[in-house]
């Protein structure tokens, strides 16, 4: 019957002219996008797993932008950790038409998109990177354009930040 009744009212329209299905149409992207983000979710705890069984920190360190990469197919991602005043990027894994960060590089606090999560201890989001002022080397046509900075914590202390690059927002 509910069916029947949605098809009966595709046909018609409102009195503003916009079409009775489009709840119906954003009901069922909602739960496309709920079921998206819960195999998401569970990636990631997979991920978690997998990278904290019986792993030193530096091998931690060192493997877990590859695994991120690897699983939800990013350009590039990028691990820095805060060592005393610097923040130093300790590993980065990019696709194979890119060049990954170089490890050692210093990044001045507050500067770029991994500077700026750890000083402001927040996520950054840079939908488009060509418009970013505080873009710090130009981009080629494939380089990734949008970029996601999280700030990394342990015991509530700020020590590091993981970065998400890719080509489309």
């Amino acid at each position: 019957r509910t069916s029947t009744t949605s098809s009966r009212c595709s046909t018609s329209s409102r009195a503003d002219g916009s079409a009775p299905g489009g709840s119906v149409r954003r009901a069922e992207g909602s739960a496309g996008t709920a079921a998206r983000r819960a195999a998401q979710r569970r990636r990631i705890i997979d991920i978690s797993r997998q990278i904290t069984q019986e792993l030193g920190f530096a091998q931690v360190v060192a493997e877990t932008p590859a695994v991120i990469r690897e699983s939800f197919g990013y350009e590039r991602v990028t691990l820095a950790l805060l060592e005393g005043a610097d923040v130093v990027v300790r590993s980065s894994a990019a696709a194979p038409h890119l060049t990954p960060e170089a490890i050692g590089k210093l990044i001045p606090r507050g500067q770029g998109p991994l500077g700026r999560a750890i000083s402001l201890k927040a996520p950054i989001l840079i939908a488009d990177l060509a418009a970013e002022p505080q873009s710090a080397s130009p981009r080629g046509q494939d380089d990734p354009q949008t970029i996601l900075a999280v700030p990394l914590l342990s015991r509530n202390r700020i020590v590091g930040a993981l970065a998400v690059e890719q080509r489309e927002p």
